[in-house]
């Protein structure tokens, strides 16, 4: 048997909208601390709740230098993958 599909939209309840925001946050750490370990990656989030206080998760050491080397651009993305790639192709090509 199904989960029940659900409209995704705000939760009116407020005790409900609650104990709704615990466990998937919950779920959500969870499913970052997995993706950390069976990837060997390194993983930082961070969410806000209503009441605008954070929950900060990071697999490895503290957050703020996870966030800090997002914020100063410390890090590859695909492009400048390939871009990288092709460039060391093209020095053994000569």
């Amino acid at each position: 048997m199904g989960r029940k599909k659900i409209n995704i939209r705000e939760i009116e309840n407020s005790r409900q909208r609650t104990v709704t925001f615990a466990r998937r946050r919950a779920g959500l750490i969870k499913k970052a601390h997995e993706l950390s370990v069976l990837c060997g990656v390194k993983v930082a989030m961070v969410i806000f709740d209503a009441k605008n206080a954070s929950h900060v998760y990071a697999s490895s050491g503290a957050p703020e230098d996870l966030f800090a080397r997002y914020l100063n651009k410390q890090f590859l993305t695909n492009e400048s993958r390939k871009r990288k790639d092709h460039a060391e192709g093209d020095e053994e090509d000569s």
